[in-house]
């Protein structure tokens, strides 16, 4: 039976779609939330990695600059999407964020040489009719340009995340590259939060362990426990979820508008990664 898997899915991208949400009702500095989450991320992920007492933290000579790159795009997109999240909305950030599908299709073709897909080119006239009838209203409130730009090399960082994740699957264990991913990316902020001084409070401790324990180690574990066992047409939920629920979360939980173009921008994106993937 696939049920138990497929719950777990749900939750963990559940516990995922709801970052964004406390970010937006709990700001915190930057630096400081992206920092002590892919920290406290990486802790909690190597806990469990002992638990199972079967995975060494080994990795390939030829991998080291492949798991550094990996570590170093994680740290981008995080930066980059959370900044997007504060100076845009849920719905905007998430939407740039995961424009990452048709990055990682163009990379896959300039530098991978892979043939090239007739979907990919709908996908992509969908989803730029449905980016501007997402924004339409948005640019019109005045949102920062920052954000934006800040939204689209989050989505660019994140397709350089899943191209050089999936060269390290075919010989490195899911979970210690998800260790590895965030540790790398914790020393690489970690001089970022030096420079900025910001204070140490206990509300800025239980929020990022918060995020970084529950929101990003236990769910991607719960996530990636999940894809393993589950049929590939069943993770389809993973990757629409993944979009929807922050979006449906920014609306019901943070009052964000709904316009009618809004939602027919939405469904064409929607579709449209779909169609691609």
């Amino acid at each position: 039976m696939e049920y138990k898997p497929v719950y777990e899915l749900m939750l963990g991208v559940l516990l995922v779609a709801m970052v964004p949400i406390i970010i937006k009702i709990y700001p915190i500095a930057l630096f400081d939330l992206s920092f002590f989450r892919v920290l406290f991320a990486a802790v909690a992920i190597l806990f469990y990695i002992k638990l199972r007492k079967k995975q060494k933290l080994l990795v390939q000579k030829q991998n080291v600059l492949l798991v550094f790159a990996f570590g170093l795009f994680h740290a981008i997109t995080i930066v980059a999407y959370f900044y997007s999240v504060m100076k845009t909305n849920v719905s905007v950030a998430t939407i740039l964020l995961y424009c990452s599908i048709f990055y990682t299709s163009l990379i896959s073709y300039f530098l991978f040489k892979e043939k090239f897909n007739f979907k990919l080119l709908v996908g992509g006239v969908m989803a730029m009719a449905g980016l501007i009838l997402l924004f339409v209203n948005d640019i019109n409130a005045n949102m920062s340009i920052t954000g934006y730009i800040f939204g689209a090399v989050a989505g660019l960082a994140m397709s350089l995340v899943l191209v050089t994740g999936k060269k390290l699957t075919n010989n490195t264990n899911v979970f210690v590259m998800l260790f590895y991913q965030n540790l790398i990316a914790a020393i690489l902020l970690l001089p970022f939060v030096i420079i900025k001084k910001q204070n140490i409070t206990y509300s800025l401790i239980f929020l990022t362990l918060f995020i970084g324990i529950v929101c990003t180690a236990i769910a991607y574990i719960l996530i990636y426990r999940a894809l393993t066992k589950i049929s590939t047409t069943k993770t389809n939920i993973y990757f629409s979820f993944q979009i929807i629920l922050p979006i449906i979360f920014g609306i019901f939980f943070l009052k964000e508008p709904v316009y009618i173009t809004k939602i027919i921008g939405i469904g064409f994106f929607y579709f449209s990664t779909m169609l691609v993937r």
